[in-house]
């Protein structure tokens, strides 16, 4: 019952978010993450620009969120669920733990 209680608040959250990659833009690791995913798909590249220093950063973050992000297609309706789907497995893996 907590599973589903939680599964679907974070779902429910997830839905209500724009669609477009235009939501964003609140913090800026979220658009970081977003544009290496996007650069990995598209060019195999773990890079993004960075408009703070005006050019493109290299291994600035780790590959495995960025990789996920890419596997989603690096589409942010997609990437909100699949988390939501991960977020609430860690309600259950929890509770199997204790």
């Amino acid at each position: 019952m907590l599973l589903a209680i939680s599964l679907a608040i974070r779902l429910t959250w997830a839905l209500l978010q724009p669609s477009t990659d235009a939501g964003i833009d609140r913090l800026p690791d979220q658009r970081e993450y977003l544009s290496l995913g996007q650069n990995l798909l598209h060019t195999g590249s773990l890079s993004f620009f960075d408009e703070r220093f005006q050019q493109t950063v290299y291994a600035y973050r780790t590959p495995g969120y960025p990789a996920f992000i890419a596997l989603l297609g690096a589409r942010a309706r997609v990437i909100r669920l699949a988390q939501a789907i991960l977020d609430t497995s860690t309600i259950l893996a929890i509770y199997l733990l204790t």
